[in-house]
This record gives C-alpha cells, structure tokens and sequence, in this order.
C-alpha cells in the first residue's frame, strides 16, 4: 500500500495480480493495474511526486506505471527469483530492486536497461533505499546485515552488523549523514554512514506505548514504563544488575535528541 504525498489517492497491491489506485475522498477506484500475468503483486512504491508507481512480483520482474493513468511504461527483468524491495530515485529516472536471489539491481528507468548489480548479501534483500541525491544505496538483508553502496560504480562502503533477525526496512536521511535500519528483533537503529558504526538503537514496548533508545556505551533514555527492561551486566561478577542506582547512573534525558545532532 502507498499512498500520494498530497493524500487525494491510495494505491493497493493484491495477491489476485492486480494494483488498484482509489480515490481516498470518495473511495472510487480509478483504474486497475494489470501486468504480472497470474502472480501476485507482492506491493507497490510511488515516486515522491506520486506521478510513478513500481509494482512488483514473485514472477521476478517489477513494471513501472504512470500513476494517473494506469498507462504500463517499463518492465524490469534481470532477477532470477521474486523481487521483494524496490525504491525510485526522487527524479523518478532510476528504480533499484531487491530480490530473493541475495542481488539488488539498478535501472534506467527510461528504457529499463540495467546500470549495475550489487552482489554482497548471503539471502534476500528485503530492503532498498536510494540516497535524495541518487549517489548511495542501501540494502537491508534477511541475513541480518545492511549494506551501504556507491551507486557509481557499485562499490561496498560499510556493511552494519548486529541485527539478529531480518532488516525489513533503511532509509537515509535527506543530508545523507544518518542511516536507519529496522529489523524484525524489534529495534530500530541508526548508523554513521560515514564509518559504519551504530550510534544508537530504539525499541518499543506495549504497542507502542514505551519506549526505550539505547547508546552502545550503555546510556539510555525512556519513557518510565520502559525503566524496567534496563539491565546492566557486571563483567567481574559474571551476572546481570538489576539496580535503580545504576539506571540512575546511566540515564540521559534527552539521550535520543542529541543522537539526533550528532553529538
């Protein structure tokens, strides 16, 4: 499901092989996508002005749409499984997919001719995410890694380890100094892209209503129902602390801002 930045229109993907784009005022569908044949669109990404849209399928291949008009204008084939990520550049000129092959690859989008494959991950990318100026990508990895890539050229910059389950999500921010990756272990954590190392990681907690965020040199900050789940671990004695005195030690308020500025 996507929807467009202006919020006048929803677009769905179905396991029946068909995309819809509604109108959201009305609920009026306004046109059906159709071009994967009889498999299913595993979902959908609209360009930022919401004038493109990238569906995508377990038949391997992904198909570029003119949103408005439902009018079929590329479709992309090179992977040799399900593509299950895909990210459009912000000028709408290049799309990058993520496959079950381990591959992601990047395309002209104009004529769908393949500009370069990234080739590091051991099992699905399950995420991709293009920098606002195009020159980096992030790939997000069911092998518990993300990977940090020059665009020209296809160069490995940093892999960021540490996740114990899937990456399903990265995202840059707009500077390009901070580096986001949410993976199915229930945290969130940000990265300095610049040297790969990870700055701090988030959880929460009771459906969103704790939270926590975690510093590696063990600061901390949090809502207090969140107090609870700080632990510390006494190296010389070999044991967990379970201990207010400590927590008060290493609490930060407003931990999480100052991450945020890079201090």
């Amino acid at each position: 499901m996507a929807l467009t930045a202006d919020g006048k229109h929803l677009v769905t993907a179905s396991n029946d092989s068909t995309a819809i784009l509604w109108e959201t005022a009305s609920g009026k569908k306004i046109h059906t996508f159709q071009g994967h044949g009889p498999a299913a669109i595993t979902s959908l990404a609209l360009s930022g002005d919401g004038n493109l849209a990238v569906t995508w399928s377990n038949d391997h291949t992904a198909i570029l749409w003119e949103a408005a008009g439902g009018k079929k204008l590329q479709t992309f084939k090179g992977h040799s499984s399900s593509v299950s990520s895909v990210a459009l550049s912000a000028d709408g000129k290049l799309v990058v997919t993520g496959s079950d092959d381990s591959t992601a690859i990047l395309w002209q989008a104009a004529d769908g001719k393949i500009l370069q494959t990234f080739k590091g991950h051991t099992s699905s990318v399950s995420s991709v995410a293009l920098s606002a100026d195009g020159k980096h990508l992030v790939t997000g990895s069911t092998d518990e890694t993300a990977i940090l890539w020059q665009v020209d050229g296809g160069k490995k910059l940093h892999a960021f380890h540490g996740h114990t389950h899937r990456v399903s999500s990265v995202a840059l921010s707009a500077d390009g100094k901070q580096l986001w990756t949410a993976s199915s272990d229930g945290s969130t954590r940000l990265w300095d892209p610049a040297t790969g190392k990870e700055r701090c990681r988030l959880y929460s907690f009771d459906a969103g209503k704790d939270w926590l965020v975690v510093t590696p040199d063990g600061f901390f900050d949090g809502s207090e129902g969140a107090w609870r789940f700080v632990l510390y671990y006494d190296r010389k004695a070999q044991q967990l602390v379970d201990d207010d005195a400590t927590r008060k030690r290493f609490h930060r308020p407003g931990l999480l801002a100052e991450v945020w500025k890079g201090k």
